[in-house]
């Protein structure tokens, strides 16, 4: 088969086989449209109403606008390939769900494996996970006492699918050595999952879509002490609060789902790294881990 055959082969096993729970709901599949020897691949979110109707992604309005930019570069539909990440339409037209998006997922890496695009460009808020290597869900044990949670992957985490390596990494492991523990005693993570584009912070949205996955790694490992590392991950489990006046602090809070739990609150190593002045203070704040940790295992708590 050549490019286009072994393309359309594709897309009709996923109109067959994709286990998506909107399958259910929608339509019908809207796999792609355009040509497989396309050098561009736009990438979108999810079908729409007149896309789920039609099972070709981008018409209507948003469909004709898109084909007017491509004029203005002297392109047409059939020049390019066009997809969402999410491949049916979600209801009422609402944001794809973190479960929804896993799902697709796979297909879309086998379009792009076929197409091989020499750019891709991604259409709306949710292209995150396109710009990263891979997901980096967390490391380390499930029978923890301890879970760290950090804000996102960096460069080297998405490259290699492990949080807190390099630099930031090696000072946790030198912290946890100081209260006689090893990242094998310990279970790390972040609040997202995917490497933001250049580092940057992450993003409302970013973090509403990783939330549900943390939620249920905390249900499953059921930590007697959540240790947040930097002022993101506080601000979702301790929101109101500035990070320099409650670090080393232990809070309870109650979790949808899961109950009450406590929060201890760090800086981030690698704020650390960056200020030498915090290096101390964090070791510090490290150091009273332990104590925290027998106080909950006799009931009481700090706040």
């Amino acid at each position: 088969m050549n490019k286009q055959e072994t393309l359309d082969a594709l897309n009709e096993r996923m109109s067959l086989q994709c286990d998506c729970s909107l399958r259910i709901q929608a339509t019908q599949a809207v796999p792609g449209d355009g040509s497989a020897l396309a050098e561009i691949l736009f990438i979108g979110e999810a079908p729409g109403k007149n896309e789920d109707l039609q099972g070709i992604p981008f018409i209507g309005a948003a469909g004709k606008f898109l084909s007017e930019m491509l004029a203005t570069i002297e392109l047409k539909r059939e020049d390019i390939y066009i997809t969402n990440i999410v491949k049916y339409r979600p209801p009422n037209n609402r944001d794809p769900l973190p479960e929804e998006i896993s799902a697709c997922l796979p297909w879309l890496y086998k379009q792009i494996k076929i197409i091989r695009p020499k750019i891709i460009v991604t259409l709306g808020r949710h292209a995150m996970e396109l710009q990263a290597t891979q997901a980096v869900p967390g490391d380390g044990s499930a029978l923890a006492e301890i879970l760290f949670i950090g804000e996102a992957p960096g460069k080297n985490e998405d490259l290699q699918g492990i949080p807190f390596i390099g630099a930031a990494g090696k000072f946790l492991s030198e912290m946890l050595a100081t209260i006689q523990l090893k990242r094998e005693d310990i279970y790390i993570t972040n609040i997202v999952k995917y490497r933001p584009p250049n580092n940057r912070d992450p993003l409302p949205e970013e973090i509403s879509a990783c939330l549900p996955w943390l939620y249920k790694q905390i249900k499953i490992i059921r930590p007697k002490i959540i240790v947040t590392l930097g002022r993101h991950a506080m601000e979702h489990f301790i929101p109101g609060k500035k990070i320099s006046l409650v670090h080393g602090q232990a809070f309870r809070r109650a979790l949808p789902g899961i109950g009450p739990q406590v929060f201890f609150v760090l800086y981030h190593p690698a704020a650390a790294l960056y200020n030498g002045s915090l290096r101390a203070t964090l070791i510090e704040d490290f150091k009273k881990i332990p104590k925290v940790l027998e106080k909950i295992k006799e009931g009481n708590h700090e706040k």
